[in-house]
């Protein structure tokens, strides 16, 4: 009897363990080191929140308006908004460091335009790896070759 009532305890123990959940343990933050402080920053102000007219695109002028052919940056969303001609592109983006880039694939509206400048300046947001930045100038690079895209400051 003893045996028995000794089997039936452990099997209940072990039932009861089994259906116990444990804690998952706790999440270890990401961050990308910096020399000067040992953390990654993000973004970068004098290229965010501004439209950004395009201005030239795979080393050809683009003729265009700052209502048709644009960029922006939004911080707040992380979300990146440009047109060339007649659709607008939206994709997340982050910038770390103040200068690398990276812009996720995204969505864009389907209307009819002339031309493949979207399409061209879809594929330079795609292969875009850094940005440059002055008062009145952005472009948009891939390592350390010529422009992808170029863009100023609209007014």
């Amino acid at each position: 009897m003893n045996y028995r009532l000794l089997s039936t305890t452990a099997l209940l123990a072990l039932a009861l363990a089994a259906c116990n959940p444990t804690k998952p343990a706790p999440e270890m933050p990401t961050t990308e080191p910096t020399a000067a402080n040992g953390r990654a920053e993000k973004g970068n102000p004098a290229a965010e929140d501004k439209r950004w007219q395009l201005i030239e695109l795979y080393g050809q002028p683009v003729a265009g308006r700052a209502d048709t052919h644009y960029l922006i940056f939004h911080s707040k969303e992380g979300r990146l908004e440009a047109k060339a001609d007649c659709n607008v592109l939206l994709s997340d983006y982050t910038i770390r460091n103040t200068y690398q880039l990276q812009i996720k694939p995204g969505i864009s509206t389907r209307m009819a335009c002339p031309g493949n400048l979207e399409q061209e300046l879809s594929r330079a947001l795609a292969e875009a790896d850094n940005l440059s930045v002055s008062a009145i100038s952005l472009s948009l690079n891939k390592a350390r070759m010529a422009p992808l895209a170029r863009f100023e400051l609209a007014k």
